[in-house]
């Protein structure tokens, strides 16, 4: 019961509005008066009632009266509004309800109903691994609601899931990606993020600003001349500037996380190129932090010898000393944090430049005598235009000066490094640095110009360089780069004298000479050493830090085993500090070392082998014209990205083919043993996206082609139901397969299809996958929503595939219990004869399995036996000795092997050792016992045997036998499908065939055998054994007869008595006068049987061609009894029936 109340508000007055609602079922006993009293009672609410407007403190009190009437009245029996009337308790609760819902209803004017619809929100597109996952309705739950899904639909999923799941691997508990326990960060306090000045510009100028610049500049600015020498920069600036681009569309494509070059390559061409260019990045940021501290303690080692003193003496051994105490204070440093790293860096970059401010002002500074002596002339004409030309001296030439400079320009990655500590990676990369790279390629240029200027190749330190009165021709001898140079440009011009020192390569001053030019042209010297300290130090801490965080991002993805430990995060700041204290280690034994001359070009390579990487990926992730390559960052082409990529490879052959070719080795072990370990990661990689554009070009090029004879594949379409409860069936079809060629297991889900149904097999179509993988089975799996089984596999038949990767053959296994439910099972009887002559009809070949008296379903075993615990371990018992050939054995079956290893007990951990095989038999024997002792002893004999029988395919047979009884020629596939099964990855591998047919001329059966042979022979297979029998029309065993009668007798219908034409026989019975009709044939299959049990009951395998089950001739019970009699107490046995199609040839 409700009163609906409307409520208004206005300035000094309020507006009530009562509306009645339809009254309920009137109890009144009085039906009389009823009429009378609803006029009164409408008469006094409308009078009562009606719309009118009350000062706010008479209205107030009115309502406040009525709100109390309504929620507290007396127990008494009232009446409300217009036909209404209650109880006191009905009337109280109900307008409860309703004053409740008042409030809801007017509180909620103007908005849309609820709905289950949710505006774009960005929770709805992120990673649910990175937290609580938020995600949008399914799309039936939009169309239907949320609705409880049905007991039976629930019942079927738990079945089959468990059957699934317990064959799988148990999934790892708990998370070794966590935060530190005793580090976590309150909720309160936040992870320090850095701009794109702090995080990426400022990081990128120190780490490319190195010794380099205050070393080898002037050097380089000597042999190359200002020319060739702006060109190198150049050439390098391009390389670093193109991988920049590159990168910049990378991360903009999207969230970068922490990972730096390893994150970016590994999203972009997936695990096996991150993995392992994130393993050699990682140390050479280790290694190359021990150089760069080696080089500051041999420039301190230096100062202390100039200044006659030293720590021990004057040596290596001060050297090592000086590296290993400023390698603990660098890490002292980093273990304080990356905010207080961040302003170390700023300092150290703010003292850099306050020398090269030193050293521009000192370049205008007219030179003193001290300085005329070591070869500075100030800026001068004659000097730029003598070192404006090449003058390469001792072998060196273009690419050799150019690879001592390029490490100089490395360091474009400091800032993508630490992506994880970024405010907005993707804006602050880019923006970074390209920003760095133009900042430090216009001081180099500065550098080798400035240098050029003002400085003479050579000076003796002795006499100020003087002009000739005429200058002479500089010879230039720099390779095949010099020639193109002086045809182009022609040959400089020698416009000083040279000195005596220059004749005996003596000189100790100059630009060739003295690696101090920067320190000469300094305003104030002493600034110089402080230039190279903070340089230095600067790289190294950028290395500390820039190599851990890498090889963090690496253990949190799990791509390597065993380094998860490394993972573990500490602080608000998420630091790795595991990962720095190993850092730290590496980069000590590195300074014990201390001769780096031959480490040094390898590291350049592990740059040069990133950068190279960076490219490729922007140039592949271009290429595969995926839609979800979007980067915001548009100053990219994929072809001037692959320029870059094939450059950064030159280069590293360039500086170092010997080097390049280590490099290139460690990239590969690294990435071969990623490939063979197969990590559980998908990133959406490039190579994903090539692989379905190959994928789809290759299916529309084969669907262009012709079919041909010698072309031809078994493409197989099994009748698993839920493979993981017929193992054995898929092991078999794959036996054929191997792989090769197509094979698809079909289930068909006796449900109607509905969003609980479809949930349900998309998740056994995820389980079904591990379970694939894990039973190392290349197949398919193809599920059909239908209640009706046939219908369902005629969908599957029909359906299944595409374009030319099509089935051509259905493997279905043997209804083993057809005649244990006798007319009850009229229907399933009925419907398994219909699939096949459905097959047939879909011109598709049929084969049937009779796995022997065990069957193929084994789900009721495994629940009954308790196997769904236990049986991973023994799965993969079976997977390793059957792979391995432990059952390769002669006259030994596999279920006596593993049968007689339950009695051993030992422990069930330890892994099997692969032992040589012995040709004698005993031997062989007691070393398979001995290897299955790690059989776990809580399995009993019943449920080895079990598990013997799914496995029983994939144990190897040694020396099988395949009977083939080839009795009507189908095309050919009665003879190619054994063939199959004895080649490699079989489990009847190299076992002989013996092909058997019939013939009714008993006179002419050496000659049809003859024939057989010679056909064979054409067809290049070779048989052990040819025989042909005679097709003789007797009468089978009386015994076999009675058997026979026994099995049918249940089914047949007696169509001759004389009321039997009033009622039509149900569908699948075996009529009197159809048993009469099929008298011969039924002879001839039982003759067959006998035959079987004669000649074959010892193989491993027979295959006989499937009779033709005729449309409106053959019941479909008889046909079963026809299979069944003829199977009946055999081994394995396949029935094969082809198309009609051949396909097999004998011509080339």
């Amino acid at each position: 019961m409700k009163l609906g109340y409307n409520l208004a508000k206005e300035p000094g007055f309020e507006k009530v509005v009562m509306e009645p609602q339809a009254p309920p079922t009137s109890i009144r006993k009085n039906e009389k008066f009823e009429n009378v009293e609803i006029e009164m009672e409408e008469k006094k609410e409308k009078r009562k009632y009606s719309t009118h407007t009350l000062p706010r403190e008479s209205k107030k009190k009115t309502l406040n009266e009525k709100i109390k009437d309504v929620l507290g009245g007396n127990k008494v029996e009232s009446t409300f509004g217009v036909r209404f009337w209650a109880s006191s308790h009905e009337s109280r609760e109900n307008r409860r309800n309703s004053f409740d819902s008042m409030h809801s209803e007017s509180s909620t004017i103007g908005r849309p109903p609820k709905t289950l619809e949710r505006p774009p929100i960005i929770d709805f597109y992120r990673d649910s691994t990175q937290g609580e996952e938020k995600s949008r309705p399914t799309i039936m739950e939009l169309i239907r609601g949320v609705e409880n899904e049905d007991e039976k639909i629930e019942e079927f999923q738990e079945k089959n899931a468990k059957i699934v799941e317990s064959q799988l691997k148990p999934k790892r508990i708990g998370n070794s990606n966590k935060v530190h326990p005793l580090e976590k960060t309150p909720e309160n306090q936040s992870k320090k993020k850095f701009g794109w000045i702090e995080g990426v510009l400022v990081r990128c100028i120190s780490n490319i600003f190195g010794v380099m610049l205050f070393l080898r500049m002037s050097w380089i600015s000597g042999q190359a001349g200002i020319i060739m020498g702006s060109m190198i920069v150049c050439l390098a600036s391009l390389v670093t500037t193109i991988t920049a681009l590159s990168m910049s569309a990378i991360c903009t494509n999207g969230l970068v996380k922490g990972g730096g070059a390893y994150y970016l390559i590994s999203r972009s061409l997936g695990p096996e190129f991150g993995g392992s260019i994130g393993i050699l990045f990682s140390l050479a940021n280790a290694v190359g932090a021990a150089m760069y501290i080696v080089g500051f303690a041999e420039t301190c080692r230096d100062f202390l010898v100039n200044n006659d003193m030293a720590i021990f003496d004057g040596g290596l051994n001060d050297v090592r000393t000086i590296g290993l105490i400023t390698c603990v204070i660098l890490m002292m440093i980093v273990f304080v944090g990356l905010g207080f790293e961040s302003k170390m860096q700023i300092f150290l970059l703010f003292v850099l430049s306050i020398v090269l401010a030193d050293f521009y002002i000192g370049s205008f500074i007219p030179p003193n005598h001290s300085q005329q002596l070591k070869g500075m002339t100030g800026y001068s004409w004659w000097t730029f235009k003598e070192n404006l030309y090449p003058s390469f001296r001792q072998e060196y030439n273009y690419f050799s000066v150019f690879a001592i400079y390029f490490p100089a320009a490395t360091g474009i990655m400091a800032g993508a490094n630490i992506s994880g500590d970024l405010k907005n990676p993707t804006n602050a990369i880019p923006k970074g640095t390209l920003l760095a790279i133009a900042a430090t390629t216009s001081v180099y240029l500065s550098l080798i110009w400035i240098m050029g200027a003002s400085v003479v190749r050579d000076a003796d330190g002795v006499n100020v360089p003087e002009l000739l009165n005429v200058s002479t021709t500089l010879m230039n001898h720099g390779w095949w780069p010099s020639s193109i140079f002086a045809k182009l440009f022609g040959n400089g011009f020698q416009n000083y004298l040279q000195p005596e020192c220059v004749f005996n390569s003596t000189c100790k001053y100059g630009l060739m000479n003295n690696f101090q030019i920067f320190e000469v042209i300094a305003a104030f010297n002493p600034l110089v050493f402080f230039g190279v300290a903070a340089s230095t130090l600067s790289s190294a801490l950028l290395c500390l830090v820039s190599g851990p965080k890498i090889f963090q991002a690496i253990c949190k993805d799990k791509i390597f085993p065993y380094i998860s430990y490394f993972a573990t995060e500490y602080g608000k700041n998420l630091e790795p500090r595991k990962a720095y204290g190993l850092c730290f280690l590496i980069a000590c034994s590195v300074i014990v070392i201390g001769d780096l001359n031959t480490i040094a070009p390898i590291i350049s390579n592990f740059y040069l082998c990133t950068y190279t990487l960076i490219n490729f990926a922007c140039f592949d992730t271009s290429f595969a014209n995926s839609p979800g390559f979007r980067p915001r960052f548009r100053y990219y082409n994929l072809w001037v990205s692959l320029i870059g990529s094939i450059l950064c490879v030159c280069i590293m052959f360039v500086i170092s083919w010997f080097n390049a070719l280590l490099t290139f080795m460690f990239f590969g072990l690294l990435f071969l043993y990623i490939t063979h370990r197969k990590p559980d990661i998908n990133w959406g990689s490039s190579t994903q996206a090539h692989s379905y554009r190959h994928a789809l070009q290759y299916v529309q090029k084969l669907e262009a082609i012709g079919e041909h004879v010698k072309n031809y594949r078994p493409q197989i379409l099994v009748l698993t139901g839920n493979p993981a409860a017929r193992p054995s069936l898929v092991d078999f079809a794959y036996a054929i397969t191997k792989g090769n060629s197509l094979l698809i297991c079909g289930h068909v889900v006796p449900y109607n299809l509905n969003d609980s149904v479809h949930q349900m097999m998309n998740k056994l179509q995820e389980k079904m996958k591990n379970w694939f993988k894990r039973r190392h089975i290349k197949s398919f799996y193809l599920s059909i929503a239908n209640p009706d089984f046939r219908q369902g596999i005629q969908s599957l038949v029909q359906l299944s595939g595409l374009g030319r990767l099509k089935p051509n053959i259905l493997l279905i296994g043997f209804k083993q219990d057809w005649a244990s439910h006798g007319l009850d099972g009229l229907k399933e009887i009925n419907d398994y004869f219909g699939l096949i002559q459905d097959a047939f009809s879909g011109q598709l070949a049929v084969c049937v399995l009779r796995n022997g008296h065990e069957g193929l379903d084994f789900s009721e075993d495994m629940q009954k036996h308790d196997l769904f615990s236990g049986f991973p371990k023994a799965e993969s018992v079976s997977d390793k000795l059957s792979l391995k050939g432990y059952f390769e054995t002669k006259g030994r079956r596999a279920s006596t092997v593993l049968t007689n290893a339950v009695n051993f007990d030992q422990n069930p951990d330890v892994e099997i050792e692969t032992q040589k095989q012995s040709n004698d038999n005993d031997s062989n024997e007691i070393s398979i016992q001995e290897s299955l002792r790690q059989i776990p002893k809580h399995y009993n004999q019943e449920q080895v045997e079990i598990l013997n029988s799914i496995n029983k395919f994939q144990f190897k047979i040694k020396k099988g036998t395949i009977d083939v009884w080839w009795l009507y020629d189908d095309g050919g596939l009665s003879l190619l499908i054994p063939y199959l099964l004895t080649q490699g990855k079989s489990y009847l591998e190299h076992s002989n065939l013996r092909v058997f047919t019939l013939s009714s001329h008993t006179k002419k059966i050496d000659e049809q055998e003859r024939n057989l042979v010679s056909l064979l022979k054409k067809f290049r297979i070779d048989c052990a054994e040819v025989t042909v029998l005679s097709d003789y029309s007797k009468a089978p065993n009386p015994e076999l007869l009675n058997d026979f009668e026994d099995l049918i007798s249940p089914f047949l219908y007696d169509d001759t008595l004389p009321d039997s034409s009033l009622k039509s026989p149900r569908e699948g019975l075996i009529l009197k006068t159809e048993l009469c009709a099929q008298k011969e044939r039924t002879w001839k299959n039982l003759r067959t049987a006998e035959r079987l049990q004669k000649h074959s009951s010892k193989s491993d395998l027979i295959v006989i061609t499937l009779p033709v089950p005729r449309k409106g001739l053959i019941s479909s019970c008889l046909y079963m009894a026809w299979l069944d009699m003829m199977t009946r107490g055999l081994p394995p046995t396949l029935f094969v029936r082809g198309n009609q199609q051949s396909v097999l040839t004998f011509y080339s």
